[in-house]
């Protein structure tokens, strides 16, 4: 039960970290339904069996877009919480084709 807090937790975190964020397109959705959507699709993946990766889901964007420190994110939600996130974050430095050719080179 205490895992699934954490969760909620991260939710919170998710939509104060995104909170000025929009997803683009018309309708313009407020950021989180995104991420409550992806944690959504990784809850139902993994039978709810893993918390932690459903948190990282909530915040696989907090690095990349809202400059979260990963410290602060595994300080809140441990360390193996922080790595998934650091794992899927984009490095903006590189262009987006670079950064979709990494993405698929590197997923497990």
């Amino acid at each position: 039960m205490k895992e699934w807090i954490s969760v909620l937790r991260a939710a919170d975190a998710a939509a104060r970290w995104h909170v000025h964020q929009r997803r683009k397109g018309s309708a313009r959705e407020p950021y989180i339904n995104h991420l409550l959507e992806v944690a959504g699709l990784v809850a139902e993946a993994t039978h709810g069996q893993d918390p932690d990766v459903v948190i990282a889901a909530l915040l696989h964007d907090a690095i990349e877009d809202q400059e979260v420190p990963s410290e602060l994110i595994a300080s809140e939600f441990g360390a193996e919480v922080a790595a998934l996130v650091e794992e899927v974050t984009d490095d903006k430095s590189l262009d987006k084709d670079e950064r979709k050719r990494l993405q698929i080179e590197h997923a497990s």
